[in-house]
């Protein structure tokens, strides 16, 4: 993943200085964006930056950046005392492990997000960036009827025989698979019992050929055949369905993936990135060409009536697909996270 220095941020400040685009120079002033680069941030310029560019005077600055990397370097800034971005894109326990680097948000600033969104669309330190599922995937080809439909399908090696493959990153995600499949309800998962979830871990352990550990590794154990179920960030699955691969995915317990905007606390461009925020929500048909790109979807729901009968049931943000979800208490996972990762990687190299 490509990542920005300071040194770069720097250097393009000055350029724009140069060019007459200084922040105080541009008309309607700049807003910095930290969050991934690549083809996610060629389909923010096109779907969302180049309109709010065109409508407020506005020049958005994206810095790609992701992971735990955007968080040292925005905690950097706050000692410093020199914050250089305006949006950060954190996941939800984020809010409780860094909320300090975020401002409170006033959500009458962004009337859209509640007229638009999804419920919950703006929350105490942000708004929906994207929305997605930790979902059940599985090869059509290996089970062409009655395929499997829960975590306990999932880890029922005689009726559903074949390898599969696992996250070896994301405890909390394995650690909520793995006591559904043991029978937990699902709103009663937290507060997440460890100790079970790695009994039942060990269990299915001697049939998982993968341990995977990034999303691109995720794929591509599905496309050359090393398991016939696995854990699957949703966009990554929808991504290997548009390719024509044979698989399809279950919603049902499936758990919630969640990016959010965040206003970096110490901005002095907060008045546009409240401005940005609001404008984000708006024209469901951006956001149905964005998460076409990108394969997760954002929380206007106004987007659904731009898709067909067809593409509906893929979506995060169907109803039923959202109901299928179940329910996580990030600041619990935020708390406990050290804890589940030494479980985890005790089981692992067991």
């Amino acid at each position: 993943m490509r990542h920005v220095s300071f040194k770069v941020i720097a250097l393009t400040a000055g350029l724009l200085a140069v060019a007459g685009l200084s922040s105080a120079q541009t008309p309607g002033g700049q807003l910095t964006v930290a969050a991934s680069g690549g083809s996610f941030q060629d389909a923010l310029t096109r779907h969302f930056y180049q309109r709010f560019e065109k409508q407020t005077g506005a020049k958005i600055v994206h810095v790609p950046v992701e992971g735990q990397d955007q968080f040292n370097r925005a905690r950097a800034m706050a000692r410093a005392g020199r914050v250089e971005w305006d949006l950060m894109s954190p996941e939800p326990q984020s809010f409780y492990r860094d909320q300090d680097l975020f401002e409170r948000l006033d959500c009458t600033r962004i009337p859209n997000a509640q007229k638009l969104g999804v419920p919950g669309t703006c929350g105490e330190y942000g708004i929906f960036r994207a929305i997605g599922g930790g979902v059940l995937a599985y090869n059509t080809k290996a089970f062409p009827k009655d395929p499997p439909q829960s975590w306990a399908d999932f880890w029922n090696v005689q009726k559903f025989p074949g390898p599969r493959c696992l996250p070896g990153i994301l405890p909390h995600y394995v650690v909520a698979a793995a006591l559904l499949a043991d029978g937990v309800p699902g709103d009663k998962l937290f507060p997440l019992d460890i100790n079970r979830a790695m009994k039942k871990l060990q269990e299915l352990k001697p049939h998982v050929a993968v341990w995977w550990t990034s999303g691109n590794q995720s794929m591509d154990t599905l496309r050359k055949g090393e398991c016939v179920m696995s854990w699957m960030w949703s966009g990554r699955i929808l991504q290997l369905m548009a390719e024509g691969q044979p698989l399809n995915i279950t919603w049902n317990q499936s758990q919630p993936v969640f990016a959010y905007w965040s206003i970096m606390k110490g901005t002095p461009n907060k008045d546009l990135a409240y401005k940005f925020l609001d404008f984000w929500m708006t024209d469901p048909a951006a956001h149905v060409a964005f998460s076409k790109e990108i394969f997760y979807d954002t929380a206007n729901t106004e987007a659904l009536k731009n898709l067909t009968p067809a593409e509906i049931p893929l979506r995060a943000i169907s109803e039923p697909n959202l109901k299928a979800q179940v329910p996580f208490d990030w600041k619990w996972v935020a708390e406990n996270s050290d804890a589940m990762r030494a479980a985890f990687q005790d089981m692992l190299t067991r």
